[in-house]
């Protein structure tokens, strides 16, 4: 284990210098996975060649967060990059994300996509999830990389399809994305913020799961039981959302996958205005209950998004 991690650890380093974020807790990215294997594990039309290679790839991709529970499928392994980070990465948490400001109308590279790890100051590497996704990605369609690289880089791919479509990472009003706007939710003693809500509290809430964002100990491997969050996202339906499965995803998505990645870093950032316009001011007593009824379908929707989405991706890098 110790040569494998090394081996890891080099992969890591290959990949450029990174930075800060976390988006959907551990059981909204294995409800993206989720989503993801049953497109693929569908008997009619799915890919049996995909499936099969996942479970190749699955022990190294376990690798990264150095868990050791048992690990059958991709939702295993969807926080493996949180778990990597907790456990000694810092440097990589900004490749969970990317700072585009709240009143700006799309991304910018130049602008967004070049700080060093302090979050403030620039570098001349692309060290944003927009960058990052794509440089994964081309990693696990790489026939010539060993399983050792694509494995580490499938646990990326898989969890950072579910980051950038959680709003609030791609975004910033000068608030960390969230993460400074602090509050408590239903009256709890402990205070939280607008950043932990939509990466947790509202999906554990709605669909009674067990919590899944207080520890980060990358020894746990942010492990909750996952099996309620398997069921719930068999209850999520597509017909709900305004567009449909048609618009969200086409084949030949991974040809030009940086154009793909600013795109959905982009649809994302749309629904970022509307996630501070409906706070209301002081946060009176029972505002969590209009908060949710506005949150709720906007995060079923993005995630089936992002469910979706990886599917396709990991069905063309994985034929």
């Amino acid at each position: 284990m110790r040569t494998l991690l090394s081996s890891v650890a080099f992969a890591a380093a290959i990949l450029g210098a990174p930075l800060a974020g976390k988006a959907w807790g551990t059981n909204g990215h294995a409800m993206v996975a989720d989503i993801a294997m049953e497109i693929l594990s569908d008997p009619k039309t799915g890919s049996p060649a995909t499936v099969a290679k996942l479970q190749t790839l699955l022990p190294y991709a376990h690798a990264v967060d150095s868990g050791t529970l048992p690990v059958t499928s991709i939702a295993d392994i969807a926080s493996a990059a949180d778990s990597w980070r907790a456990g000694g990465h810092p440097e990589t948490t900004q490749w969970h994300f990317v700072d585009i400001p709240l009143q700006a109308p799309a991304f910018d590279d130049a602008r967004d996509c070049h700080y060093a790890d302090d979050g403030q100051s620039q570098v001349a590497a692309a060290t944003c999830i927009v960058a990052k996704l794509p440089e994964f990605t081309a990693i696990l369609a790489d026939k010539s990389k060993s399983d050792q690289e694509r494995g580490f880089a499938l646990a990326f791919v898989v969890h950072f399809v579910g980051d950038i479509h959680q709003p609030l990472h791609a975004e910033d009003d000068h608030d960390k994305g969230g993460n400074d706007v602090k509050f408590t939710w239903r009256g709890g003693s402990t205070p939280t913020n607008l950043h932990t809500v939509w990466d947790s509290t509202l999906i554990d809430e709605r669909y009674g799961l067990p919590v899944s964002h207080k520890d980060p100990d990358p020894n746990k491997n942010y492990k909750v039981d996952l099996r309620p969050a398997a069921e719930a996202a068999k209850h999520l339906d597509p017909k709900a959302c305004a567009d449909k499965p048609g618009d969200w995803v086409s084949p030949g998505i991974i040809r030009d996958m940086p154009a793909t990645t600013r795109d959905w870093a982009n649809q994302s950032h749309r629904l970022a205005p509307t996630v501070y316009a409906n706070l209301l001011k002081d946060f009176p007593a029972g505002w969590e209950d209009g908060y949710a009824r506005y949150a709720d379908p906007v995060i079923a929707c993005q995630l089936q998004k992002a469910g979706y989405r990886l599917a396709e991706v990991l069905r063309e890098a994985l034929p």
